[in-house]
């Protein structure tokens, strides 16, 4: 089993990345420079609000299937026994918060360019996940404790392949995952579970017990 101890982006090597940039930059900024999107829409890079579009919409879905009692969010016959825990601890969280998830998960709760009955703009509705939207999403603790589950849902088994189909862009340009991937992978995961989060003006949510570097038990990919 490998077990990484640190994570840092001194792990990596950014050079390309940092001489992309013409001034001196945030770690979000780095962590997303480290993937390349295979949207048409995105160039290069995901883009921060892409990012928040994707996590926020996938949260509110779950919910919505726990909600009908499918057990499945993936729709996968098979679960790993990592994500049938995380999965049901976001059932837990559904049930502990279930009015206000209930609330944001709505399908009409979205920026108005995404709502399928298009109503008129009021002074509550924004045209994007901007920061205005995520905070009144994420204004909630309730929230903030189920979305910190479906991040670990998400990311229960550290396979590249699976977590490129479902977030649109990769790690590398190679069908040979690496060391340095996973690395990429779990600095996404930070990304998606506190920065995200802090860079709303809000305290992400973590248990107590929470362990941030677990091992990489389940990484699909070449470790030697």
């Amino acid at each position: 089993m490998k077990k990484i101890v640190s994570i840092d982006l001194k792990v990596l090597d950014l050079q390309s990345q940092t001489d992309e940039f013409s001034r001196k930059v945030k770690v979000e900024t780095l962590i997303r420079s480290l993937f390349i999107s295979f949207k048409p829409q995105i160039k290069w890079h995901p883009k921060k609000e892409y990012l928040r579009c994707k996590l926020i919409r996938g949260h509110k879905r779950a919910n919505r299937k726990i909600k009908k009692g499918k057990l499945l969010y993936n729709n996968q016959k098979e679960m790993s026994e990592a994500a049938k825990f995380n999965w049901q601890n976001l059932s837990k969280a559904y049930l502990k918060f279930q009015s206000v998830l209930d609330s944001v998960s709505r399908t009409l709760f979205e920026p108005i360019k995404f709502k399928a009955n298009k109503t008129k703009i009021t002074t509550e509705s924004s045209k994007s996940f901007n920061v205005d939207f995520c905070k009144r999403y994420f204004t909630e603790p309730g929230v903030r404790e189920s979305y910190y589950y479906f991040i670990e849902y998400l990311f229960s088994d550290l396979n590249p392949d699976y977590l490129s189909k479902y977030l649109g862009f990769t790690c590398c340009q190679t069908n040979f995952h690496t060391l340095e991937c996973a690395y990429k992978w779990l600095l996404m995961k930070r990304y998606a579970n506190e920065i995200i989060i802090e860079d709303l003006q809000f305290e992400p949510w973590f248990p107590q017990e929470a362990v941030l570097l677990s091992p990489i038990n389940n990484f699909i990919g070449n470790l030697e």
